[in-house]
């Protein structure tokens, strides 16, 4: 067994055990590839021990201004998000999935067509014309216990920077429609609300994905149709102890909600 396999593996068995974080070493230096051949091994394990049962989707991570400096990276990152943990909202989550829940709130692309590799890249034009519709949604995160910063940022990518699903939400919006810089989110916990922001997308959503999906390019990879994209989180990330009943609202979009117990 080769060591990236060998590490992939015990990445693997961390994520499914719910074990915390590990740091494995990671060099950010000369950019995320390294990371990524990590985390594609890292999925592809996953996958085939029937711990998770395939990819509906991407998320973007790291993707404002403020972020991408504090961590000191040229470029966000991005991670899959598996079929078995896309739910519908409202949903009901275990506690016993996770180890440490964070959530985010973000927009999240539904696509009816594929965002294949794309001559001179992808614009908003073309990112326009595959989605479906631009919906609300919470990504869920299972930090188990890591801290971010620029000494561990590569080795999250490496394990597919957390994400722990997403609980989408409707009725969502035509991509045309959004005003982004209008939008306004509202996050209740338990009925009570506790966060308002207004124009707090860390980028416009189709320039979110046309990044994305030139990048996945790079690396023999495409958006499906049917498949979902996170891009970015509009709130800082939330710890969710359970017992707790949580719901975002965004205008224009709608609301997603779900309970943990």
């Amino acid at each position: 067994m080769t060591e990236l396999a060998e590490t992939a593996e015990a990445i693997a068995a961390d994520i499914a055990a719910l074990k915390p974080f590990r740091q494995i070493g990671v060099d950010p230096v000369g950019g995320f590839a390294p990371a990524y051949d990590v985390q594609d091994a890292v999925v592809e394990r996953l996958i085939a021990s029937g711990d998770r049962s395939g990819v509906c989707g991407y998320k973007l991570a790291f993707n404002s201004a403020e972020l991408l400096a504090k961590l000191k990276i040229d470029e966000p990152g991005h991670a899959r998000i598996f079929t078995d943990q896309r739910h519908l909202s409202p949903a009901a989550l275990d506690a016993g999935g996770f180890h440490t829940l964070v959530i985010e709130p973000e927009i999240a692309a539904i696509f009816k067509a594929p965002l294949a590799a794309r001559s001179g890249g992808h614009d908003r034009s073309s990112v326009m014309a595959a989605v479906d519709r631009l919906v609300p949604a919470f990504e869920l995160l299972d930090l188990r216990g890591a801290a971010l910063g620029p000494e561990t940022v590569a080795d999250i990518v490496a394990h597919n920077i957390f994400n722990a699903g997403i609980v989408i939400g409707g009725p969502g919006c035509a991509p045309e429609a959004l005003d982004v810089e209008a939008l306004s989110v509202t996050l209740s916990a338990d009925g009570e609300t506790v966060a308002e922001v207004t124009g707090a997308a860390p980028q416009h959503p189709l320039d979110a994905i046309a990044w994305l999906a030139d990048r996945l390019a790079e690396r023999g990879r495409t958006i499906e149709a049917g498949m979902v994209v996170l891009c970015g989180t509009h709130m800082p990330p939330r710890p969710v102890p359970a017992p707790a009943r949580l719901k975002m609202a965004m205008s224009g979009l709608g609301s997603a909600e779900f309970s943990i117990t």
